[in-house]
C-alpha cells in the first residue's frame, strides 16, 4: 500500500490536471495529508421539531406520556448540543380524521395543540414529563391519538457551570418552589395560580392585588436567590430598618375593647410602641379612611397593627380596630 501510494503520488501533476481538473488532486492532497483539511462543526439546527407516529391509535395518557418521554429526550440532547435550555415547547396531538367535538377543537380537525411555558428554563427531560402528566389529567383528549410531535422556537441559553461546589445546594430550594408552581398551575390552569402585586394605594387592604402568574416571565412570583436589597447588604443585620407594616392582615378589622382611652386584646391591655401613622384617603369613592395606625405590643410580647378612627366615633361604638399581626 505504500508502494501504491508513492506510485500516485510520483505521478505528473500538470497531465492529471489537464485531465481532471484541480479538485481530485487537491482532495488527494488533503487525503494524504499535504494539504489542510479543516472541517465545519457541527451545527445543531436553532429550532426544534420532531415527531413520533404511534402503533395505533389510543386515548390511554400512560401510552401518551411514555411517547412523550421519547421526544422529551431528543430535545433535551438538542438543548445540550447548543448548550441551552428550553422555556416553552408545543405538544402537537394528531389525531384520527374527525374530532369528538369538545374545547380542544371543533369536529372535523385533525390536530389539538398543547403548549406548556416553564417558570425556568429547563433542560429536564423528567420535569417535562411531570408537566405533562398534570395537563393530561385535567384536560380530556379531543380524540385518540395517532402521533405526536413536540416543537420549540426559542431556545434559551444556558447559564455557564457554576463556579462555587455547593451552587446547586444553593438555588434547590428556589428552583423546587419554582417547579412546585409550574405544576400547580399545570393542575389548576392558567388562572389558578396567583401572585400578589403592589397597588398605588394608602389603605392598607387596598395596597396589593392578585394578579395571574404567569411562567417564564420577569413577572414572576420570585426573585432570584441574593439579596433583594443591595444597599443593605453591607449594613449588620441588627441595624436594619424594620418593617413597620406587618404582612399578615384581617379581613375584616377587629374591633377592640377600650378601657380609659387604650386598646385591649383578649382581656389584656396593649402597649403603643411607634406612632401614630395617619392615613387619611378615599374621600372620592365608599371607603374614605381616617385612621391613626400604632404598631403596639400585648403583654404576651406579641406585636400587634392596630388603628384608632379620626374624628373618634359616638360613644358605645369600638373605636380601635386590630388589623394586622407581625411576625
Amino acid at each position: 500500500r505504500g508502494a501504491e501510494r508513492l506510485v500516485a503520488i510520483r505521478q505528473p501533476r500538470a497531465g492529471l490536471t489537464r485531465r481532471f481538473g484541480a479538485a481530485p488532486l487537491a482532495a488527494l492532497d488533503r487525503a494524504w495529508g499535504l494539504l489542510p483539511d479543516p472541517r465545519e462543526p457541527l451545527r445543531p439546527p436553532q429550532r426544534f421539531a420532531d415527531a413520533l407516529e404511534l402503533h395505533g391509535r389510543t386515548d390511554d395518557a400512560t401510552v401518551l406520556l411514555e411517547a412523550a418521554t421519547r421526544l422529551f429526550e431528543r430535545m433535551a440532547a438538542w438543548a445540550r448540543a447548543l448548550q441551552a435550555r428550553v422555556g416553552r415547547f408545543t405538544l402537537e396531538w394528531r389525531h384520527e380524521s374527525r374530532l369528538r367535538a369538545s374545547a380542544a377543537g371543533p369536529a372535523g380537525a385533525h390536530a389539538s395543540r398543547l403548549t406548556l411555558a416553564l417558570a425556568q428554563p429547563s433542560a429536564d427531560p423528567a420535569h417535562w414529563r411531570g408537566l405533562l402528566r398534570e395537563r393530561l389529567a385535567r384536560e380530556p383528549l379531543a380524540a385518540p391519538v395517532l402521533g405526536l410531535a413536540l416543537s420549540c422556537d426559542e431556545p434559551v441559553a444556558g447559564a455557564p457551570p457554576p463556579s462555587s461546589l455547593f451552587a446547586d445546594l444553593d438555588e434547590a430550594g428556589h428552583e423546587g418552589l419554582l417547579r412546585l408552581l409550574e405544576r400547580l398551575q399545570a393542575r389548576l390552569g392558567d388562572e389558578g395560580v396567583a401572585r400578589l402585586q403592589a397597588a398605588p394605594e394608602h389603605r392598607p387592604e387596598q395596597a396589593s392585588a392578585q394578579a395571574p402568574w404567569r411562567p417564564g416571565t420577569a413577572a414572576g412570583p420570585l426573585a432570584p436567590p441574593g439579596p433583594a436589597r443591595p444597599d443593605l447588604a453591607g449594613i449588620d443585620p441588627a441595624q436594619r430598618p424594620r418593617l413597620s407594616r406587618p404582612a399578615w392582615l384581617l379581613e375584616p378589622p377587629s374591633p377592640l375593647a377600650e378601657r380609659q382611652g387604650r386598646p385591649w386584646l383578649a382581656g389584656e391591655p396593649l402597649r403603643l410602641l411607634a406612632g401614630p401613622e395617619r392615613i387619611e384617603t378615599g374621600w372620592w369613592d365608599e371607603a374614605a379612611a381616617a385612621r391613626d395606625y400604632f404598631v403596639a405590643q400585648a403583654p404576651s410580647q406579641a406585636l400587634v397593627w392596630v388603628y384608632r378612627l379620626r374624628p373618634a366615633p359616638p360613644p358605645g361604638e369600638p373605636g380601635w380596630f386590630l388589623h394586622g399581626r407581625f411576625g
